[in-house]
Formats: structure tokens, C-alpha cells, sequence
């Protein structure tokens, strides 16, 4: 999945840095709470500006903050590391499911646009 994310030359080298430590951290030491990471929006559509985000979809096992914190003080740290934007939703798989059964347009755009990075769950949890 990250040769996907090499392709993106619109992407800053640091953000394809920050992005692939991300990566292999998630499979490595959050196997067990991650299923799907997705990239979307300008950083996939390539009509970004200088201070665009890059916005990532990451869904999980659960919804509890406990489960969630260490995600996000990692982005934030991997942020902080290689000045960059790393914009995250972090979402249980249920939550997304209830998006998906409401028509919600986001679940529609990430569906369309959205670019699988990682998958840790057997099946496809989010079809893109």
C-alpha cells in the first residue's frame, strides 16, 4: 500500500515521510486496534494549496478515547517531527457504518476520491 502513497507526487517528501512512519508504526504497534487507514481530499485529488492538510481517515475497533488517545498523540507527534499537517478522523468501524446507512456525503467523497494506505482487517471495511 505505501508504493500507492509514492505515487503522489503533489505530496511534499516530507509529508511522504511522516506518512510512511505513520504507516509502518500503525502495523506494527497498533495492529490491534486499527483496520483501515484512507487518504483523501486534496492530497488525493492533487489540487492542494502550500497550506493545505493532508487528511487521513483512520478507522478503528472502537470508539473508546482510551483506545484512540495514543493515535492521535502519535499524528501529532509525527506532525510536530516533520512539519507537517497530518489531519486525522479517527472513527470506530461503527460509526462509519452509521455513515454509510445515513448517506452521508463524506462516506460518499471518501468513497469516490479516498485512497486505501493500509489495511489491517481482512476484508475491506471501507470500499474505495
Amino acid at each position: 500500500m505505501i508504493e500507492s502513497l509514492m505515487q503522489l507526487s503533489h505530496l511534499s517528501a516530507s509529508e511522504r515521510l511522516a506518512l510512511t512512519e505513520l504507516l509502518n508504526r500503525l502495523e506494527r504497534e497498533y495492529d490491534h486496534i486499527v483496520l483501515q487507514v484512507i487518504l483523501y481530499g486534496s492530497s488525493v485529488r492533487g489540487d492542494r494549496s502550500p497550506d493545505s492538510d493532508v487528511d487521513l481517515l483512520i478507522v478503528t475497533c472502537s470508539d473508546d478515547w482510551r483506545t484512540q488517545e495514543p493515535l492521535r498523540f502519535l499524528i501529532a507527534h509525527l506532525s510536530t517531527q516533520h512539519d507537517v499537517f497530518l489531519s486525522p478522523w479517527i472513527i470506530s468501524l461503527e460509526r462509519f457504518e452509521r455513515l454509510r446507512q445515513n448517506q452521508s456525503l463524506l462516506y460518499d467523497r471518501i468513497g469516490q476520491e479516498g485512497l486505501v494506505l493500509l489495511r489491517l482487517s481482512q476484508q475491506p471495511v471501507v470500499k474505495v
